[in-house]
């Protein structure tokens, strides 16, 4: 995603009908904790509202929701809730939260009076303001919360027409989710990563599979139309018990099928009637094969040991995929014979190689030294050779044999070259200091061969070479982030590395990344990841967003020629707290996807812009977030709230959660219409105004007043 679009996905805004998957006294509940009783009792996380309205009444219905595993289908979703006559002339209607915070407003119609709000444990709601509104007029009132009890003092109205009294109450709810990988098909994009939000995740449709919700994270995969405006669909995957799911890789192959790795700490019984490779232990790789549209899963393996095992990343090439990762027990690491390639010791690189037909018929292949090593990244060139990267805690002795660029440290960098059957190991090269190096992601030249990889290194003055280094940014900090290439034969001489560094703000944590890595037709490298120092960090930048510069991360995507020796550009996308780019994919026509990681949603990129798209509420934790853009990128402009009047309505698109009441006069001063909408999520309405001629339009959208003189038909 590149132009000024952005995607972040959490816990969705709406109220879902309960069918069955709650208890019976449920009539409607949100996934951030607000629950409509059908006595007519509103439980907000620990609080209680006490009402009893003489009926309970759905607002603005959004779609639906399935969840086959439970064969519970088309459950309806809404926007509000609305409660009649809690008491005599008065509505409640409850707004589904966004944005971590919910409305609920008391809509007191002409003539009634407001009696108190009685609660239970109303110190669990915050309240950030109370206003009062009678169509676009604000009316003064002073709340009074006493014990458990919440009364108005109201100033004075014209009792004959509507007050709408709007609270507006946070709720803050600890979930966290994460993208840790993108991939796209026919104008549509796939992200992949793991929520703790339960079956709350992500918007609809969507669909669930295996015992969602029973341990903290689950894997989710959403598809999102091109330009991120759109959502397709959201799935969750995971397990019976109460055990952890995360998937870290993405791909999709030429007919539109998709495939996810991951890790997941329940083998035995993740997403639906596993096809089981080995004795599943505390964690297992899956491998999941799903149809385009997400809802079904055709083919689900896991591999696995009594021990850990995880999977980092996937490639395809020629009707079969790859994965890469972790086993800390690969002399018990599946049922398939390996082909060791190395001194197996606590923890080995393994690849598989399964057909994508049915994920069957695997080769497999251990990487190893005799101390603990990791796969992170995987690609298969366009001759069908193998090549992994990742790194090693011993580089003397990993591998059968090793070319050595730099000199050994602690944890080093490296890649190994396999033939495509897995039986053959063409070439290890090892890049590294004194100190850690990682590397992170790989990239393969598809005309030339030449091998780019990009991760991190604690020395960057002793990284690989002191003579092919090329240093863009002020040095320092704790760790530098860094682009390499090398030829496919590792032959020395051929190396170069880009240093990508900040001066750091002297905090242990100040360091950077490159986490991902893509190669343009044009012969140019781009590399997304993370800095903590943007100040000082590569030239050439625009920022996209709000960075906060006193030790948060902020995402990055930089372009180099693929020479390393010209820097184009970098841009940060930003929010006043962490965010971390993690992958990214790129479209023939130079349009790129990054996936990552927000902890501040709210403002991350923009804050209120045409094209950011919310799926989900942000909740004050981690949020996935997908971003489209093209190579030239251009900064996110202001969106208003507009409005508009046809055909005997007024047409209403809101940017945000906004009240809204309007009146409208004939040309001589008479009052022909007066509504106190009340307080609307944001999106687009349309309403019957049943009024003709020339006329005066007085319209409150929030603080704003508009009036217009207008024609109407």
């Amino acid at each position: 995603m590149f132009i000024s679009l952005i995607a972040s996905i959490s816990l969705p805004n709406f109220f879902v009908e309960n069918r069955g998957q709650f208890e019976n006294n449920v009539l409607y509940y949100s996934y951030s904790g607000i629950y409509i009783m059908k006595d007519g009792s509103i439980t907000i996380k620990n609080s209680k509202l006490h009402t009893k309205p003489n009926s309970i009444v759905p607002e603005y219905q959004e779609g639906y929701l399935n969840f086959p595993d439970k064969n519970i289908n088309n459950l309806k979703l809404y926007k509000s809730i609305r409660l009649k006559e809690i008491q005599k002339g008065i509505d409640l209607i409850i707004n589904a939260p966004s944005n971590g915070e919910f409305e609920f407003y008391i809509e007191i119609k002409p003539n009634a009076k407001m009696k108190e709000l009685i609660f239970q444990n109303l110190k669990e709601i915050k309240f950030k303001e109370f206003r009062a509104f009678s169509g676009s007029n604000e009316v003064p009132i002073k709340p009074i919360i006493k014990n458990d009890t919440l009364y108005f003092e109201i100033g004075n109205y014209d009792k004959t027409k509507t007050l709408i009294i709007d609270p507006v109450a946070m709720l803050v709810s600890p979930h966290n989710d994460v993208v840790f990988g993108v991939d796209e098909y026919n104008n549509q994009v796939f992200a992949a990563g793991c929520t703790d939000g339960l079956s709350a995740f992500g918007s609809t449709p969507r669909d669930s599979f295996g015992g969602v919700g029973a341990g903290t994270y689950d894997v989710f995969i959403v598809k999102l139309s091109s330009n991120l405006s759109t959502h397709l669909q959201t799935t969750i995957i995971g397990s019976s018990s109460a055990k952890n799911e995360c998937a870290y890789g993405i791909k999709v192959d030429n007919y539109g099928n998709v495939y996810v790795v991951g890790m997941t700490e329940d083998g035995n019984n993740f997403a639906a009637s596993p096809n089981i490779f080995g004795n599943p232990g505390q964690k297992d790789v899956f491998l999941i094969k799903l149809n385009n549209s997400l809802n079904t899963i055709i083919h689900n393996d896991v591999f696995a040991s009594p021990n850990n095992d995880v999977g980092y990343a996937i490639d395809i090439r020629n009707q079969r995929v790859f994965i890469t990762g972790y086993t800390d027990n690969s002399y018990q690491f599946t049922n398939i014979t390996p082909n060791v390639f190395g001194v197996q010791g606590l923890k080995d690189v393994f690849v598989i190689s399964v057909d994508t037909f049915a994920l069957v018929n695997p080769s497999l292949a251990v990487i190893s030294s005799s101390d603990g090593d990791v796969g992170k990244s995987i690609k298969i060139n366009r001759n069908g050779n193998v090549f992994i990267g990742g790194l090693t805690k011993n580089s003397i002795n990993f591998a059968p044999n090793r070319t050595i660029f730099g000199t050994t440290g602690n944890l080093d960098g490296f890649i190994t070259k396999l033939d495509f059957s897995l039986t053959n190991h063409l070439g290890t090269a090892i890049f590294s200091s004194p100190l850690d190096d990682y590397i992170n992601t790989i990239f393969i030249d598809t005309i030339n061969g030449t091998v780019f990889f990009g991760g991190l290194t604690k020395n960057s003055t002793n990284f690989v070479c002191s003579n092919c280094q090329l240093v863009y940014g002020t040095l320092g900090g704790v760790s530098d982030a860094f682009i390499g290439r090398v030829d496919n034969n590792f032959t020395v001489g051929s190396e170069k590395v880009a240093i990508l560094t900040s001066q750091g703000q002297n905090l242990a944590s100040d360091s950077e990344a490159v986490n991902s890595l893509y190669l343009l037709p044009s012969n140019q490298i781009v590399a997304v990841g993370y800095t903590h120092d943007l100040q000082t960090f590569t030239p050439n930048q625009t920022i996209i967003g709000t960075t906060n510069n006193s030790g948060q991360f902020d995402a990055f995507l930089v372009r180099l020629n693929a020479s390393l020796n010209s820097f184009y550009q970098t841009y940060a996308f930003a929010s006043s707290d962490d965010d971390i780019a993690t992958s990214i994919i790129i479209t023939n026509n130079n349009i790129a996807y990054i996936g990552g990681i927000t902890i501040y949603g709210n403002n991350f990129y923009c804050s209120n812009c045409p094209a950011k798209y919310v799926y989900g509420s942000f909740m004050n934790a981690l949020d996935g977030f997908v971003i489209v853009q093209d190579i030239i990128l251009s900064n996110p402009e202001k969106i208003e709230n507009s409005f508009k009047f046809g055909n005997g309505f007024l047409y209403l698109n809101l940017s945000k959660p906004n009240y809204v009441g309007y009146e409208i006069y004939d040309i001589n001063g008479k009052l022909k219409l007066f509504k106190s909408v009340g307080y609307l999520s944001q999106g687009s309405y349309k309403f019957d105004i049943n009024v003709k001629g020339l006329s005066i339009i007085k319209i409150r959208i929030g603080d704003e007043v508009y009036i217009k003189k207008e024609v109407l038909k």
